[in-house]
């Protein structure tokens, strides 16, 4: 009897086993930061830089300038998320001129 039992799980185990789930990236590919980072240029315009990067994940009007001893002024800054998990966030930087919001720096 002992020796059927043995005979069945041996057999029962002989079925391959599902194949194991991983975890993948939820954040839908895009174009990385990096790419991004070596196409931006001075003076490009935000549908210039959208064209390129796409929408921003966020979009804020600060004062830049204090740190600097210069005079301040206000800036506009698009943040994007990593295209991965592991990749940096990039920071765009605009500075309006004549009415016109043109990229002054990114890291």
């Amino acid at each position: 009897m002992l020796f059927a039992m043995c005979l069945f799980l041996v057999a029962a185990c002989g079925d391959e086993a599902p194949a194991p789930t991983y975890y993948t990236n939820p954040v839908p590919a895009g174009p990385s930061n990096d790419s991004i980072s070596r196409r931006l240029q001075q003076g490009m315009t935000e549908d210039q830089v959208v064209a390129i990067a796409g929408q921003p994940n966020r979009v804020s009007l600060s004062t830049c300038g204090q740190n600097s001893g210069g005079r301040p002024w206000q800036c506009k800054v698009y943040t994007y998320k990593g295209a991965t998990l592991y990749e940096n966030w990039l920071t765009i930087v605009f500075q309006e001129v004549q009415g016109v919001w043109l990229v002054g720096g990114w890291s």
